[in-house]
């Protein structure tokens, strides 16, 4: 056992239905997963955070091996990275939606200048496995969506992607940028991984500035938009490759959504492949 985890006062900071997040001193903090999480899916997370730390993204340092709980659960240990989530920023200046979302895409063009990496899983085969099980959709639907996919282009390089990237993981320390949680981290194409930022923009967190249900809604579409106009501004997107990028990530991601968006979601699903019949 580490000897920060013998020595040192625990509190739990932040926590989900699929982990904690626990303060351990002043120097480290422990990812602690929920007892439903596969150990192949923390060792993944384990391997592909050491993986692009090495390569230089800037990224929590962590220590070797899987801490296990008394309990029977498995954690990560990090070095502590020190700032605050970009999403208490949004929270507190909602007003600075144009300098936020364009630190967005600051850190979203760092992670992409990166070309892939061994021991990274497949961006393509991982949104394949998803759409496969995609169970709110109908078997017809996610074949369609299968040949949007096979027919997407690989990108000119594989470059490492997130996959899961928005303000709260992004932590900000005067100006310096720290991005966490690479439990999804893959190789492949940029612009998928774009579009899948730019999807999660457009959708409301739990701490999120405190609008009215439909200035909320404009509120988070237009920081989805400068995210994207600020990536364009400085790496060319072919829009409408970009356009089914977002469709192959709300089939992907469908599980993953409360009801009150699932219908909608399906149904902008539905729409989008006629347009492309």
């Amino acid at each position: 056992m580490h000897e920060a985890l013998r020595n040192s006062r625990w509190t739990i900071t932040a926590s989900t239905d699929k982990y904690e997040w626990i303060d351990i001193g002043e120097t480290h903090v422990l990812k602690l997963f929920r007892d439903h999480i596969s150990s192949d899916d923390v060792r993944r997370e384990s391997r592909s955070s050491s993986l692009v730390n090495t390569i230089g993204i800037p990224s929590p340092s962590v220590e070797p091996g899987i801490y296990r709980a008394d309990d029977g659960r498995q954690g990560i240990l990090f070095k502590r990275a020190s700032g605050r989530p970009l999403s208490e920023f949004f929270r507190d200046q909602p007003l600075s939606i144009f300098k936020l979302s364009k630190i967005i895409a600051d850190a979203h063009l760092q992670i992409h200048a990166h070309s892939a990496i061994h021991g990274l899983r497949s961006q393509r085969d991982y949104l394949a496995e998803r759409i496969a099980t995609a169970s709110r959709l109908s078997l017809g639907t996610r074949k369609k969506l299968m040949r949007v996919l096979q027919a997407l282009p690989e990108g000119d390089q594989e470059r490492v992607c997130h996959t899961h990237l928005f303000s709260k993981n992004i932590l900000i320390s005067g100006d310096c940028i720290t991005v966490s949680d690479w439990g999804a981290a893959a190789n492949g194409n940029f612009l998928c991984d774009v579009a899948k930022t730019w999807l999660m923009l457009c959708y409301p967190l739990d701490n999120e500035p405190r609008f009215s249900k439909a200035v909320a809604r404009w509120y988070c579409k237009a920081r989805a938009q400068v995210y994207l106009r600020a990536y364009a501004a400085r790496h060319p997107i072919d829009f409408v490759e970009f356009r089914r990028w977002v469709m192959i990530n709300m089939a992907a991601t469908l599980f993953e959504q409360p009801q009150k968006y699932a219908k909608s979601i399906q149904r902008k699903i539905e729409v989008d492949l006629k347009k492309l019949a």
